[in-house]
């Protein structure tokens, strides 16, 4: 069976020129068909041909098996993860700092002289749970924040 995919892309002309040209090509014993994941063209199509062709439970072990099957290697890939998380530290009175690598690139990515880039990341904070763990730590609104370098006062309860 061939599935000649992305058919939203072409007028529908095109694609039932490139299925023909297929046929054409392949023989009747071969089905062609069009599809489309973006409109979902074709799809009913292609399962229904492709369920016509699941050998049922009940046969499947009468079924003969294939002359020649290569084997696959299986393999899995394990790659250390980059450390996450983060920690929260007390560097004086009112004044705390946050460490974690990726704590560190979501400030760096933002302007912290634009009020709407530093609310964004405030959610952002608040959603990771670096908030939170400032305020078991004693952190009050106004309060520094030491991030990356950057020193800055957050006021979680203005949101």
């Amino acid at each position: 069976m061939l599935a000649l995919s992305k058919a939203d892309l072409v007028t529908d002309e095109g694609a039932r020129a490139a299925v023909a040209e297929w046929r054409r090509r392949l023989g009747t014993e071969v089905p062609v068909i069009a599809t489309s994941s973006a409109t979902g063209a074709g799809l009913s199509e292609l399962a229904g041909e492709l369920l016509r062709h699941v050998v049922p439970s009940s046969t499947a072990a009468e079924a003969p098996a294939p002359a020649e099957v290569e084997e696959l290697a299986e393999h899995m890939v394990f790659r250390p993860a980059a450390p996450s998380g983060f920690r929260v530290e007390r560097l004086g009175p009112r004044s705390f700092a946050v460490r974690g690598r990726g704590i560190e690139r979501l400030l760096l990515r933002y302007d912290v002289e634009n009020d709407d880039a530093m609310a964004y990341v405030e959610e952002r904070l608040r959603r990771i749970g670096v908030l939170k763990a400032l305020e078991a730590e004693g952190f009050q609104p106004g309060d520094e924040i030491e991030i990356a370098g950057m020193t800055l006062e957050l006021d979680p309860g203005a949101a």
